[in-house]
């Protein structure tokens, strides 16, 4: 697993614009799913996300239901 991911990273490789993608962050932290680290990279400002403990929990869960739904389905 991933440890972290900083802003520009998912920027790209999410293809959100950066409003968007600010947004969604905000909400995941605020839901106390993601911890985001801010830092100086040189003179430039460096956003980091993590996923936290919660954050785990939940993304196992989700991924639990996905495949409960997926083995629902026939071949």
């Amino acid at each position: 697993m991933v440890e972290g991911a900083d802003f520009m990273y998912l920027l790209r490789t999410t293809g959100l614009s950066r409003g968007n993608l600010s947004v969604q962050m905000g909400k995941l932290e605020a839901a106390g799913l993601v911890s985001l680290e801010r830092e100086l990279a040189g003179r430039r400002p460096r956003t980091s996300y993590s996923l936290s403990e919660t954050g785990v929990q939940a993304l196992r869960k989700y991924k639990q239901t996905m495949l409960s739904l997926m083995a629902a389905f026939p071949d």
